[in-house]
């Protein structure tokens, strides 16, 4: 027994990397998915299910060796899937019973990440693994950008199929493919101006405005501009502005105008400019905004009101039920959907979690030991208000081990 214990502490190092070694092929597995899904050719379980099945026990299979985690995951996921017990009892049927799962699995990917990271992150005496995280996140951003920029070569899908505009490469998903390149392009921005590498920032600023203007989505292009020059700011006290700090502000300002300047211009003899012409024009200013969420919030609310039960209204009715009762739609706003799938339940748990995580954040920041806190802290209300405005953060199934990646780099310390 006690060999037992003193192989144990090697035996979940080796599983870290394993699991961090499998993660580089996650992109790659996306992309056959978007193009068997883009053919028509429709499998029983999507081979990027599959996959991320698979991730998902090898990380259960290392939490079991941290009994807390493993508790803490296992009452997360039967919170969230009572709903689908209830609609089963309901109905009298269990058709739907898969889909729910892999709902289910696309909300709680982000936190079981966080937690594997984390824990990587807390008890990983040698760097190893670590190195490996970042390595992770190199690699899977050029596998991202060669997607995006492989439209010039004909290969490929559009963002938009209408027009022909933007590029998604060989994924399914595009508000996905925005949310997860603004993680990878934010971590790796960070890393640059952390090492003061200046003129390669600037440099990766033009190639990432080059990626989300083939991108085409308002997330992309607005959300890498806003990353990108807060980034360095964050490194500024306005307690008491000298006038070398003035002199920065006065720079970032004037770069920030001359970028903006630019992209503006290339936007606008886009094609993307004549859909978003369109739309503004057809639109209010707040359907515009959110791309018509707000209608389809409305129509979701109607259906709350009147169609859900008591019970329903209360623990929600699963993702299966939620689409079926809109015609297929959901709102896209991330905190909305939760709440009309999971009920109280389950936005009690989003909300809370987030509260706990900036807490959690606050107070390791005011330790001075953590380099990262600044950074997460600005990324997590981007993404927050990306979440809102356009959803596919908290459930994108191709962005969702990065996204808890990116949270769990809190515990990263200045050494």
């Amino acid at each position: 027994m006690v060999k037992i214990k003193s192989y144990l502490p090697l035996f979940i190092r080796q599983l870290d990397y394993l699991i961090i070694i499998i993660l580089f092929l996650m992109l790659p597995v996306d992309m056959l998915n978007g193009y068997l899904l883009k053919h028509n050719i429709i499998l029983p379980i999507s081979v990027s299910q599959l996959y991320k099945f698979f991730i998902l026990h090898l990380i259960f299979l290392r939490f079991l060796f941290f009994p807390n985690l493993f508790k803490t995951s296992l009452i997360l996921v039967l919170i969230l899937i009572i709903p689908s017990f209830f609609q089963i009892l309901y109905q009298l049927k269990a058709a739907f019973f898969f889909h729910d799962i892999v709902s289910v699995s696309k909300y709680t990917t982000p936190f079981f990440s966080f937690l594997f990271f984390s824990n990587v992150i807390i008890n990983n005496e040698q760097e190893k693994s670590i190195v490996k995280i970042f390595d992770l996140v190199r690699v899977s951003y050029v596998v991202l950008i060669l997607n995006i920029f492989i439209k010039y070569f004909g290969f490929g899908f559009p963002m938009y199929e209408h027009g022909d505009i933007g590029s998604k490469g060989f994924f399914y998903a595009g508000n996905e493919v925005s949310v997860l390149f603004l993680i990878l392009a934010s971590i790796l921005a960070h890393g640059l101006w952390k090492k003061r590498n200046k003129i390669k920032y600037y440099l990766f600023l033009l190639l990432n405005l080059a990626v989300a203007l083939t991108i085409s989505s308002k997330t992309a292009i607005f959300g890498i501009v806003l990353v990108f020059f807060l980034i360095p700011l964050k490194r500024i006290s306005f307690k008491s502005i000298s006038k070398k700090r003035l002199k920065l502000l006065f720079f970032y300002g004037i770069l920030f105008i001359i970028v903006s300047f630019l992209s503006w211009k290339v936007i606008i003899n886009s094609a993307v400019f004549s859909r978003i012409s369109f739309f503004w024009e057809s639109l209010d200013f707040w359907t515009f905004i959110l791309s018509g969420r707000n209608i389809f919030f409305a129509d979701a609310l109607e259906t709350y009101i009147h169609k859900y039960n008591f019970i329903e209204k209360v623990l929600g009715v699963g993702q299966s039920t939620y689409e079926q009762l809109n015609n297929g739609k959901i709102v896209e706003i991330d905190i909305i959907d939760i709440f009309f799938t999971y009920g109280f339940p389950g936005a009690f748990l989003f909300v809370s979690s987030i509260i706990f995580f900036l807490v959690k954040l606050i107070n390791l920041s005011k330790t001075n030991q953590y380099s990262h806190c600044n950074f997460v802290y600005m990324m997590t209300f981007i993404l927050l208000f990306v979440s809102i405005t356009a959803g596919h953060v908290f459930n994108s199934g191709l962005s969702a081990i990065f996204l808890g990646l990116l949270l769990s780099m809190i515990f990263l310390k200045k050494e």
